[in-house]
């Protein structure tokens, strides 16, 4: 970016991330006066570049349509920093980007199908190799005594408890009726 905001130069992987051509956006795009940027509460991060300081900008969801351009939304894991000559006057503006979408995406259903064991009537519990609990849903703890980090507490016959988990741990499945 020039000094005054408007995009000074782009790369092959700009183009293929916005779905842009650099005719379309060099010299014509001014990132300080995006409203979608200033809307999403990033402009004063990126005045703080222009101003001499590197900067990380959070992650935000960007969509070019909404400035007049093709393109569709991406999120999006930037960085941005000047480029100062050897007294110190910032010449152009580098701005990098990571196209982190499909991160989002399956944090989004990591997330849901989080919610869903969570709110399950069956009891899901997850163990460490150790047998120690990682993970266990509400329904499960309702169902059983609280059996802390040690699953294998909640057993009535202790020998059971230790074949099922040893079962499990060696990667087998288990199949039968306990008593807890």
């Amino acid at each position: 970016y020039n000094t005054d905001g408007t995009m000074h130069e782009v790369n092959k992987a700009w183009e293929n991330l916005w779905q842009a051509k650099r005719k379309d956006a060099i010299g014509k795009f001014n990132i300080l006066n995006d409203p979608q940027i200033k809307n999403l509460g990033i402009l004063p991060i990126i005045k703080k570049a222009f101003a001499g300081e590197p900067q990380d900008i959070p992650e935000f969801e960007y969509d070019p349509k909404k400035v007049g351009y093709h393109g569709r939304s991406r999120w999006i894991k930037s960085r941005i920093y000047p480029i100062k000559d050897s007294h110190g006057r910032v010449l152009n503006i580098i701005l990098t980007h990571e196209d982190i979408t499909e991160q989002k995406a399956t944090e989004k259903n990591l997330h849901l199908f989080k919610k869903a064991v969570d709110n399950s009537l069956n009891g899901v519990g997850i163990t460490d190799s150790d047998g120690k609990t990682i993970y266990k849903n509400k329904a499960l703890d309702e169902m059983l005594v609280d059996f802390g980090y040690n699953p294998l507490a909640a057993y009535v016959d202790k020998d059971k408890g230790n074949e099922v988990f040893k079962n499990l741990m060696s990667g087998n499945n288990w199949s039968g009726e306990v008593v807890m």
